[in-house]
């Protein structure tokens, strides 16, 4: 015995690779759908330390990384002194809807954290795409990054790195969320406001990181840059890399225990909220939305005198009529799902009207083709109409007349003016470079001025081709004159140094402007060069009422909940002098390369009075001031990487060489070499059912050696299986190939099973059973969307039974074949969301039917094929709900229905728990002698009760779990041992029925028959017996050793009460 657990012990060591596999056999998952064959043919350039990919339509972005992206890295680099082994590779794609074609992230594991969070980034792999924004796309980049060094810090990139990781680190995620969002993003007064929102002074850093976790660590890591400095970054995590413990590092860098740290950040952001107080007021009238759902833009209809909000609820989009009295919300227009696995696009919907014939016209996205639908003023008759399908994107619209529209898109790459004309389909385009031009209104009711926002250097440049000019200059107003045929314009030039966010035309005199000013975004009312602020306190979008000269205010706190409020513009500007010129260059600036301020020849004058002292002025005010003015002021900044000027770039581009781009062919490495553990139902975990041996026998434990080989763009899988039993009886192995380069997924497999079982005789030896199983099985799946998919599978297989030779009856049995060939039919539902290990968030449905038919071979019936013998029909459903409480807790419940029927029927063991490390199986009620079984399988989970509990052709399982993981109630802080980390304890309960036919029938089911004869007699009992199995109980899982394992204490129950508990020791995952 004890020889046996150290044998077993030593195999649990030498293993390395984690047993997650998902239980209740049904498999589910995510999808991704190719709707065009825009991917199919790639390209290659490579730098000193990137690799870049790009296909046709991207190729113009790709340009555009392959000369600034060998400079970034370069920073990165340098901030986190560290260098990567690997060479990072950017996958560039034109826009979002190409992103979500891809099947590079198709395996990932979506939690709610994140799900949203961007550029996704697999390896050393970093997804891009365009948006019409070069300066977006420059900090998609630096993010990318810096996910990717800090992954290489702590996760390792190469195989070697990760089979050498001895003990398991689990950074909090406030610690890796807040350094990539403050390196990516830097400090912005919004972050200040959410802090002081959220923040409740009396309690402590742990806890206020456990329940906001990326305000928490953003503010944190800028603390300790303005305190020690930009080289801390690196410091502390070279030594969390080497401790392997968080607040051990804490100590050795700063000479702190980590809560002496965070009682520093405490006591410096409670002086800086203090300095910072804002007295402004929030309006109290709230904007009514549903969850999560968030206002992307704010319209005025002059149609219907309403403003409208389009919204995004996770991928669900929106056009409502908002109800400023009340703050309601009517929905007009709808489109899309709600989903957790692709970002929200947030580019669509684009409304527009036609003030000549009064009609409504909408711009949206279906299947990676943009199109039109104008609707009359009532909404109820409408017309569709798709653009060219070179017209990629399109980022906004106006009308211009009945016939025409201008659109701000793309067809080659970058974002330029088309004049598109409805009727013919056809398009003029206005502007053709590389710069943005985005944003479009129309300056009068007559449609002839044309204004849009751009980063462009002037008026006159046309430029078409990225070479040594990047498209990064700050974002300005142009016009464009549509009757006069004019050239651009330029309209107003906002602060120097800053960049145009964007806009609203009030009148010929006033405009509302949103500005980024470095980090932050300010919004003025403009007229004439002269301007009123107007920021509030999380002020987030303007809108104007043309037809009542109001200006919605809308604010956003950091919950995402939004209010709004109403103010007259004459009111506005009598409460506001309009101050300063927009462009002037005599402003407060930064040089952001030696963080001085200079201050030049006037200060910004306000007839807002800010602070009344009771002593009054002093008599030198004047000198005072003038002295403030040219004074010179060191200060230490914030760390901000949004600089994205094209200044910065100059002199350092690493120039674009077409003849160093190649066609990009096949390339496969490993993604997977593992030895472990295992006891897994593999392909459909059908055993023929045989009258020598009726019993149920699941796979013993085994050794599953498993290599798995990926293409580099993961639309080719090879994978390759060897499972041997530690008892070393019998063997299985596979091969498995998948095919997700198109619409149609295609998967083949080959799989070989050989086994051996005891059997009794009637002679003195009992004979040993021999059944060798081989299969092929072809599957083709079509995705419809990200959530559901159809498949169908095709199966050949033959199981070949024979008797070892030990005596003269098993010497002249024969053995016989079993060939069958089969067919499947399943639809797939999964939108399911991952909280934690074990823990999940959503709804999982299958409901499958197949059909299976034997045939004879020639030696046994002459070679004659019957149609309907042995035909074989299968109906079933698989469906799973996870819901989320008690923040961290989950409670799942499983149904799961299984019929069989038709000539063969499949023998279902109710009872047990899959993956039973040492299961016990019923031997007291046999199977139906008069059923006509071919294939016997495992159904689960009815824990309390050994496998076959009970017996028959159908069954109906329900399962319901409520699985709480206490150490994430009882420490929010990190922990570092998994085993405490992964912790779980479950209360359950299961229920299970089976019955023979496919209708249940209660009456008969209660009755078993058991039947026995000799020569001399033949025995019919009929005993009364319970169909309905059920359990209760208690639970706990963690892993342990890079596995996962499960333990339930199941009580049987029946009408007489609770019976003696029975213990479940397993493997894998919950259902």
């Amino acid at each position: 015995m004890n020889r046996s657990f150290l044998y077993l012990l030593f195999i649990v060591l030498w293993s390395q690779s984690k047993v997650t596999a998902q239980n209740a056999l049904e498999i589910f998952g995510k999808n991704k759908v190719q709707y065009n064959d825009d991917l199919q043919d790639w390209w290659v350039y490579e730098t000193n330390s990137v690799i870049y990919y790009w296909y046709g339509k991207s190729r113009q972005l790709a340009q555009f990384y392959i000369e600034i992206a060998e400079q970034e890295n370069t920073k990165i680099q340098t901030l986190f002194e560290y260098h990567l082994k690997e060479k990072i590779e950017l996958v560039i794609y034109s826009d979002l809807s190409d992103l979500y074609q891809t099947n590079l992230d198709l395996d990932a594991s979506y939690t709610s954290e994140n799900w949203s969070q961007e550029p996704k980034v697999t390896g050393q792999k970093i997804l891009l795409y365009f948006d019409g924004n070069h300066e977006h796309a420059i900090k998609l980049l630096q993010k990318g990054l810096i996910q990717i060094y800090f992954n290489a810090l702590f996760s390792g990139t190469n195989l070697q790195e990760v089979v050498q990781k001895v003990i398991s680190l689990k950074l909090p995620l406030w610690f890796e969320k807040g350094l990539i969002e403050y390196l990516g993003d830097g400090w912005e007064d919004k972050d200040l406001e959410a802090l002081g929102d959220t923040w409740n002074q009396k309690i402590s850093f742990r806890k206020y990181s456990a329940k906001y976790p990326s305000i928490a660590g953003k503010s944190f890591w800028r603390y300790l840059v303005l305190t020690y400095g930009d080289q801390i970054i690196s410091n502390w995590l070279y030594m969390i890399r080497i401790q392997k413990d968080i607040s051990q590092s804490t100590r050795l860098v700063f000479q702190l225990t980590l809560q002496n740290l965070q009682e520093d950040w405490k006591d410096y952001y409670i002086r800086e909220l203090q300095t910072n107080n804002s007295n402004q007021s929030i309006p109290t009238i709230k904007i009514k939305l549903k969850k999560e759902e968030q206002i992307i833009k704010v319209i005025f209809s002059k149609i219907d005198s309403n403003f409208l909000l389009i919204t995004n609820q996770n991928g669900c989009k929106r056009i409502k009529i908002l109800n400023t009295r009340s703050g309601k919300t009517k929905t007009i227009y709808k489109y899309g799902y709600r989903n957790k696995v692709t970002l929200p696009d947030f580019n669509y919907p684009i409304y527009f009207e036609n003030q000549i014939d009064k009609s409504i016209n909408i711009i949206d996205e279906r299947r990676n083709r943009p199109f039109i639908k104008s609707f009359n003023k009532n909404l109820n008759k409408s017309k569709k109409l798709y653009f060219p399908e070179d017209i990629e994107r399109i980022y906004d619209a106006i009308s211009m007349n009945q016939e025409s529209i201008i659109l701000s898109a793309t067809n080659n790459g970058f974002s330029d003016i088309f004049e598109y004309q409805l009727k013919s389909r056809t398009y003029n385009k206005w502007t053709d470079d590389i710069y943005d031009d985005l944003d479009l209104h129309t300056k009068d009711n007559i449609n002839s001025i044309i204004l849009f926002k751009s980063n462009r250097m002037d008026t006159i440049s046309k430029i078409n081709k990225i070479d040594s000019i990047l498209p990064l200059d700050p974002f300005q107003l142009y016009s464009f004159n549509n009757k006069l045929n004019s050239k651009i314009g330029n309209e107003l030039k906002v602060l120097k140094d800053a960049t145009l966010e964007s806009y609203s035309f009030i009148d010929t005199n006033y405009y509302v402007l949103k500005v980024n000013l470095k980090p932050n975004n300010i919004f003025y009312l403009y007229n004439n060069g002269k301007k009123i602020e107007m920021n509030v306190k999380q002020l987030d979008l303007v809108g104007f009422n043309s037809t009542q000269n109001e200006i919605l205010k809308i604010y956003k706190n950091t919950k995402n909940k939004y209010q709004f409020s109403l103010i007259e513009l004459k009111e506005l500007i009598l409460q506001n002098n309009l101050i300063e010129e927009i462009d002037s260059q005599e402003s407060l600036q930064q040089n952001r390369s030696d963080g001085e301020l200079y201050k030049t020849d006037s200060l910004v004058e306000s007839t807002n009075i800010h602070f009344i002292s009771k002593f009054g002025d002093p008599l030198n005010v004047k000198n005072i001031v003038q002295e403030f003015e040219n004074k010179t002021v060191k200060l230490k900044r914030d760390f901000h990487r949004n600089d994205t000027k094209a200044n910065i770039y100059s002199g350092t581009l690493n120039q674009f060489n077409s003849n160093l781009s190649i066609a990009y062919r096949n390339k496969f490495q490993i993604e997977e070499i593992s030895s472990t553990l295992n006891n897994d139902i593999l392909f459909g975990g059908l055993t023929t059912y045989s009258t020598l041996s009726q019993n149920y026998s699941p796979p013993p434990l085994g050794i599953l050696l498993k290599a798995r080989v990926k293409e580099l763009f993961e639309n080719y899988f090879i994978e390759v299986g060897v499972r041997i039993p530690t008892n070393l009886v019998g063997s299985e192995s596979y091969v498995k190939f998948d095919f997700f380069k198109k619409r149609w997924d295609h998967t083949m497999a080959f799989y070989r099973k050989v086994d051996r079982e005891i059997v009794p005789s009637l002679g003195i030896l009992d004979w040993q059973l021999t059944t060798k199983t081989l299969l092929v099985n072809y599957q083709i799946k079509y995705p419809w969307d990200i959530y559901k998919r159809f498949s169908l599978s095709t199966t050949i297989r033959n199981d070949h039974e024979y008797l070892k030779a030990i005596d003269k009856v098993s010497l002249d049995s024969a053995g016989r074949n079993i060939p069958l060939i089969g067919t499947r039919l399943e639809y797939v539902f999964d939108n399911s969301l991952d909280l934690s290990l074990n823990l999940k968030q959503g709804t999982q449905f299958k409901i499958f039917f197949e059909t299976a038919k034997r045939f004879l071979k020639s030696d046994e019936q002459s070679g004659k094929f019957i149609p309907f013998d042995g035909l074989l029909m299968v109906l079933g459903f698989d469906a799973r709900y996870h819901v989320p409480i008690l923040k961290h807790a989950t409670f799942s419940n499983r149904i799961f229905f299984n019929s069989s029927f038709g000539k063969d029927r499949i023998l279902s063991n109710v009872g047990g728990t899959e993956n039973w490390l040492l299961p016990k199986y019923n031997y007291e009620f046999q199977s139906n002698a008069n059923s006509n079984y071919a294939y016997s399988q495992l159904v689960t989970e009815v824990r309390g009760h050994p496998l076959g509990a009970r017996k028959g052709s159908s069954s109906l399982v329900w399962s319901s779990e409520f699985r709480f993981p206490i150490i994430q109630y009882l420490l929010t802080q990190n922990v570092k041992k998994s085993f405490l980390r992964n912790l779980i304890i479950v209360g359950f309960f299961d229920s299970g029925l089976s019955w023979n036919g496919f209708i249940p029938n209660i009456a008969e089911a209660q009755k078993f028959v058991y039947h026995n004869e000799n020569p001399a007699v033949i025995v019919d009992v009929i005993i009364n017996r319970n169909p309905i199995i059920s359990g209760t109980g208690i639970g706990i899982r963690s892993s342990l050793l890079g596995y996962y394992f499960r333990f339930d204490y199941g009580w049987p129950i029946d009408l007489k009460g609770f019976h003696k508990p029975l213990p479940h020791f397993s493997l894998g995952l919950d259902f």
